[in-house]
């Protein structure tokens, strides 16, 4: 078999096409940068926080661990 010869397919369709259903990739209402980066903040942030919280409650209830 040829290397580049096409698979054939049992029905005869080729593969999706333009106008299947599916949305397009662009959002109809893409969100400002700035909120973006707020979003980018809050969802690094968030989980930053808690672990410098937890890291401070450990040494404080658990001084004999040693770090």
């Amino acid at each position: 078999m040829a290397k580049n010869a096409r698979r054939s397919i049992p029905n005869g369709t080729t593969g999706p096409g333009p106008g299947t259903g599916r949305p397009g990739l662009v959002p109809a209402n893409p969100i400002s940068a700035q909120r973006a980066l707020l979003q980018v903040a809050v969802l690094l942030g968030i989980p930053l926080v808690l672990l410098i919280i937890g890291k401070v409650l450990i040494r404080a209830w658990f001084p004999e661990l040693g770090y």
